[in-house]
C-alpha cells in the first residue's frame, strides 16, 4: 500500500508451496521503480 492505494505488482499462477524466484524479483524491482515515482 503507498498511502491509500493499492498497487498490484505483478501476478502469477503459483502451481508449488515455494514462490519462483523470478517472479519475486520482478514484484521487488516493480516495487522500487513505484516508490522511486511517488517520491
Amino acid at each position: 500500500m503507498v498511502g491509500r492505494k493499492i498497487i498490484l505488482l505483478h501476478s502469477f499462477i503459483k502451481k508449488t508451496d515455494k514462490t519462483p524466484k523470478r517472479e519475486l524479483d520482478i514484484a521487488l524491482t516493480r516495487q522500487k521503480e513505484v516508490i522511486s515515482n511517488e517520491l
